[in-house]
């Protein structure tokens, strides 16, 4: 509350200090460092400063690329790698606001973030989509499915997202285009999607 409602992170941060001191079990750890994740984001989505937007929505997706490779057996580590792909989505849209007013040097720092973001967040869709299509037919619940159609959408947004960013870009439009194909005749007539 303390990072979503008044962008105090740093207060935040010292409340889960404190309770990180307590004998926490191996679980609660594990969602105590993911909270740890959501607060910088959290605190972005509360600051109206572009500036400090992009540093907290930046800290966000280092505090959650730490968390994955350090939790890669994790039982929420999936749920941080889909948080992560949709962090890099808001990422990409927060550095688009900045690069209205950006030049130069900083409008190239900014696009090279950027671009760097969304192609992690490519191949974290690509990763948890293949954990969803390794499962035996008979686990892969409505859920995953469904799951596995909106990474899909993700990794087309990517794509579209990443090809704006270049100049006389063919491959990444292309891509976008394969992959939101896909998408269509993945999910078919009759699905929420």
């Amino acid at each position: 509350g303390l990072a979503r409602d008044w962008a105090f992170v740093d207060m935040a941060q010292g409340v889960l200090d404190e309770v990180g001191k307590a004998d926490l079990s191996e679980r609660m750890s594990e969602e105590l460092s993911l909270v740890r994740c959501e607060v910088f984001t959290n605190g972005a989505r509360a600051t109206f400063d572009p500036i400090q937007r992009n540093e907290l929505l930046a800290k966000a997706i280092g505090a959650y690329e730490e968390y994955i490779d350090e939790n890669k057996y994790a039982t929420n580590r999936p749920q941080a790698e889909g948080q992560l792909v949709e962090l890099a989505i808001t990422y990409a849209r927060s550095i688009d606001i900045a690069l209205k007013e950006a030049v130069g040097e900083e409008a190239d720092t900014l696009r090279e973030s950027k671009i760097a973001a969304l192609e992690s967040a490519v191949a974290r869709t690509e990763n948890l989509m293949e954990e969803i299509e390794a499962l035996p037919a008979e686990e892969q619940t409505p859920d995953l499915k469904t799951k596995r159609l909106v990474l899909l959408l993700q990794k087309g947004d990517i794509y579209s997202r990443l090809a704006g960013s270049m100049e006389d870009d063919v491959i990444f439009s292309e891509n976008a285009k394969e992959v939101l194909e896909n998408l269509i005749f993945d999910a078919g007539e009759g699905t929420e999607l």
